[in-house]
């Protein structure tokens, strides 16, 4: 297989684990929110509560009658550290993150107009025949090159 294969299957291989995780927006529910956290079991929650503060909270679960995070030590850890949380019945807003169709449609649309004009541009300056290289060519690299070994070794 041709170099130029390989590189275009991994470029799709790319594009496709892109589209696969989506866009994920958070989306507020309604409903009591001990029941929709047992029920759906999300890997987080943003919790708004009455004061208008913002939480998210990793693996939530519900603990006599507040929301926590069920946050794991670092590895080596002697400590746990402190769990964050809101009680169940100051929640004034609970959202779930939910993927966004519309979101990813466009995401996937853009990735898929930028390959295409990345291939046209790659495409155009195909087959003209070889250029030199401006640098060799007039050799104002080298000369450059020889002014500054002069200079490192002293101006001779």
């Amino acid at each position: 297989m041709s170099v130029g294969s390989w590189s275009m299957r991994g470029a799709l291989f790319c594009v496709s684990l892109m589209m696969l995780g989506g866009c994920v927006t958070w989306e507020p529910v309604r409903g009591v929110p001990q029941e929709l956290i047992a029920a759906e079991q999300p890997s987080s929650v943003r919790v708004t509560d009455v004061d208008g503060v913002r939480r998210t909270l990793k693996s939530p679960m519900i603990m006599n009658d507040s929301i926590v995070s069920a946050v794991a030590p670092a590895p080596g850890a002697v400590v746990m550290p402190p769990r964050v949380g809101v009680l169940a019945a100051d929640v004034n807003m609970l959202e779930l993150p939910r993927v966004s169709t519309g979101r990813t449609i466009a995401l996937a649309g853009a990735i898929l107009g930028a390959s295409i004009t990345w291939a046209r541009i790659q495409s155009s300056g195909a087959g003209n025949g070889e250029t030199p290289d401006p640098v060799l060519k007039d050799g104002a690299f080298l000369v450059s090159l020889n002014g500054l070994f002069d200079l490192l070794l002293g101006g001779r």
